[in-house]
């Protein structure tokens, strides 16, 4: 007999290079506190970076029902260049079936996500046989709207502080959006 949908564990990745690993800690907060003590989480990280201190720090990280397990990835194994310069970690999401080949289902966050509500609807949506869905990048498409409705209005340095609780380094991060 199977899992009940509401019952099975959520699956969550996000791939970083090391410039981006710091805003994985107040992604994966987010996500134990949406979630709550409701339902048991994992968060795979795949990391392209040479910061082991920083990924062995975050293997260790505790939040709610949260589990985060860190996978060091390797991009030239993967054939993942640099293209528009963006870093190869981007690129390692087309691999999460490959990368993740026991779990039927996974919801890929980018690491400036901030959840706000249960990943459990999300995830238990049936996507009725097409290989993936999608959601709007609400920040993307209408940025005051999505500041209001978490209740916040000033500058992008104060976002990260006060929504995220990291310090926001124009030279570090190109832009957030959560």
């Amino acid at each position: 007999m199977g899992q009940r949908p509401d019952s099975a564990e959520i699956v969550v990745a996000t791939c970083v290079d090391d410039a981006y690993l710091p805003l994985v800690w107040p992604l994966a907060r987010s996500i134990g506190l949406a979630n709550g003590l409701a339902r048991p989480t994992v968060l795979h990280v795949f990391h392209t970076g040479a910061n082991h201190d920083l990924r062995a720090r975050l293997a260790r990280l505790r939040v709610l029902r949260l589990r985060v397990v860190v996978h060091a990835a390797e991009t030239e194994d993967a054939g993942l260049y640099r293209t528009g310069g963006l870093p190869p970690s981007t690129y390692l999401r087309l691999h999460l079936p490959d990368l993740l080949p026991h779990d039927s289902k996974v919801i890929y966050l980018d690491t400036d996500t901030m959840v706000v509500r249960s990943l459990g609807p999300l995830f238990d949506t049936d996507l009725r046989g097409n290989p993936m869905g999608a959601v709007l990048d609400i920040l993307q498409a209408r940025p005051s709207v999505h500041y209001k409705a978490l209740g916040f209005e000033g500058s992008m340095a104060e976002y990260c502080r006060q929504l995220l609780g990291i310090p926001y380094d124009p030279e570090r991060f190109s832009y957030v959006n959560s």
